[in-house]
């Protein structure tokens, strides 16, 4: 699996074993702390949350090893996909860490090893190290907001409009 090294997958097999005792993969996540806890109480409910709670050596390994994934190009585009639908960047990345926890469950229950979903054309150049197929135009982020506003010159910590003309 990508961005899994020897060390990182030490670590998750340790704290999770075989995976027998998870009756799903929501359940791995919930027992990592990467699921999205609901706050309620009596007919109030406030929205999702990162957990607090959960194995967090388990959830340190699950969320480097996302963030050591970004190099991977199905892993770049999930990432990218979350920070245009607006998340923030640890957000994206626990997002990530989720997939890779789902995909991590299956691999545990069907005995299978990590199998990369590109096609053989797209796949990592030994010689060169680089991949041998461009960017989808889908994956370019869009232009930043304009951020032309500039210090106003009085001493004081006000903003000037581009317009203001000082």
């Amino acid at each position: 699996m990508p961005g899994v090294g020897v060390r990182t997958g030490a670590r998750i097999l340790l704290e999770v074993g075989d995976g027998s005792v998870f009756a799903s993969a929501g359940h791995l996540a919930s027992y990592a702390g990467i699921a999205p806890v609901t706050h309620r109480s009596g007919s109030s409910i406030r929205g999702e949350h990162p957990a607090r709670s959960g194995n967090h050596e388990l959830k340190r390994a699950l969320f480097l090893s996302a963030f050591a994934a970004l190099h991977d190009p199905a892993s770049r585009a999930y990432y990218t996909r979350k920070r245009d639908e607006g998340k923030k960047h640890n957000a994206a990345l626990i997002c990530l860490a989720r997939r890779r926890c789902d995909v991590l469950y299956t691999m545990l229950k069907t005995k299978q090893p990590y199998r990369d979903s590109r096609p053989a054309t797209a796949r990592v150049s030994t010689r060169t190290r680089s991949y041998t197929y461009a960017r989808s135009p889908q994956a370019v982020r869009p232009p930043r907001k304009d951020r032309s506003w500039n210090r106003h010159p009085s001493k004081t910590n006000r903003f000037c409009a581009p317009q203001c003309g000082c």
